[in-house]
């Protein structure tokens, strides 16, 4: 149960307490005081714990016996760490011990000490139902602004390659405008174009091992690394210059192997989405195996292919709609497998 003021006094201030409570309860002020709110059996420490976390001020009966009791200061402790309002009444003309003062320095004290005590009682419950009535705001959060990660350099690649098979939609039985020995040959270049761009990303890119996970002398190489950056730099942009070279040179191989040889029966086959999905399309051609596998949804359109044989491994079937040279596929036949 919440409380407006929490009570702490040591034992031997019983009096000035019991005091205390009666003249703010007299004004409709709520309290918690010991012995007399601890329940029956439970636990003591639990209980003042409660108390203190439940109650909006705390009231400290301050006098020599507070001053020398732990008891007291773990109480405050909790209060300062609960952020609940302190008010020393200070009815002993000592200072605070150290282990109070560092708590209680910037709290605003009432001097009880000179008679008489129900003048200074008044004014405590004035400055109590003030507190009440207007309650100081929180004390700001002291969290550190997030630092943003540091963003990866640029890549000096070229544009990436178009996936296989995003084409126009091609209208069944219409004639496409490329011929079937140059789409074979682009076909089967593709998936070289894709393992040598990810090969120079990656030589550009190297993820940094965190420092403390390097050992002694990883650490002392990359020390060593680092006092010749230009010379990285141009091995980077060497890495770079003979993976395009191998990239125009596969290109050019494909191309010249697909127009040189022999027309052999393709098929053509077609998959429109109707629902967003995942396919993989495997194309079993003369020259190569290329493969298309990615997720697509009806904003793709329809992604085609030519092939002997095609294997098509679809995560939902009703999800496409599959034709081999313009007619409706519902099941696998000898030149396209459907999973």
């Amino acid at each position: 149960m919440a409380h407006d003021v929490f009570l702490s006094h040591s034992v031997k201030d019983k009096a000035v307490a019991d005091a205390v409570v009666a003249r703010l309860e007299a004004d409709s002020v709520t309290c918690w005081v010991a012995p007399r709110d601890v329940v029956p059996g439970a636990d003591w420490g639990e209980s003042i714990i409660n108390a203190i976390e439940s109650s909006r001020i705390m009231i400290l009966i301050f006098s020599k016996n507070a001053n020398e009791s732990s008891q007291i200061k773990r109480e405050v402790e909790r209060a300062v760490n609960k952020e609940v309002y302190i008010i020393p009444f200070r009815i002993d003309d000592v200072a605070p011990a150290k282990k109070l003062e560092y708590f209680i320095s910037t709290s605003q004290w009432m001097d009880a000490f000179s008679p008489p005590l129900e003048r200074h009682l008044s004014n405590l419950a004035k400055t109590v139902k003030s507190v009440l009535a207007n309650p100081p705001l929180p004390k700001p959060l002291d969290i550190e602004a997030p630092v943003n990660p540091p963003l990866p350099d640029p890549v000096d690649i070229e544009a990436p390659v178009t996936p296989v098979g995003r084409t126009r939609p091609v209208a069944d039985g219409s004639t496409p405008h490329i011929s079937s020995r140059l789409r074979m040959a682009i076909i089967a270049t593709i998936p070289t174009l894709v393992i040598l761009g990810a090969a120079g990303w990656y030589l550009g890119h190297k993820r940094e091992v965190p420092p403390e996970k390097l050992s002694e002398p990883t650490q002392a190489a990359k020390r060593a690394a680092a006092a010749k950056p230009a010379e990285d730099e141009a091995d980077k942009k060497q890495n770079i210059e003979n993976m395009r070279a191998a990239m125009l040179g596969a290109v050019a191989k494909n191309l010249k192997d697909g127009a040189s040889s022999p027309s052999a029966r393709l098929n053509h086959v077609a998959i429109r989405p109707l629902k967003r999905t995942y396919i993989k399309v495997i194309v079993d051609n003369e020259n190569a195996n290329p493969a298309f596998e990615r997720w697509i949804s009806p904003a793709d359109g329809t992604v085609e292919f030519r092939g002997q044989h095609i294997s098509v491994r679809v995560l939902d079937r009703d999800a496409v709609q599959i034709t081999k040279n313009g007619n409706t596929l519902e099941e696998s036949d000898d030149d396209v497998t459907v999973d």
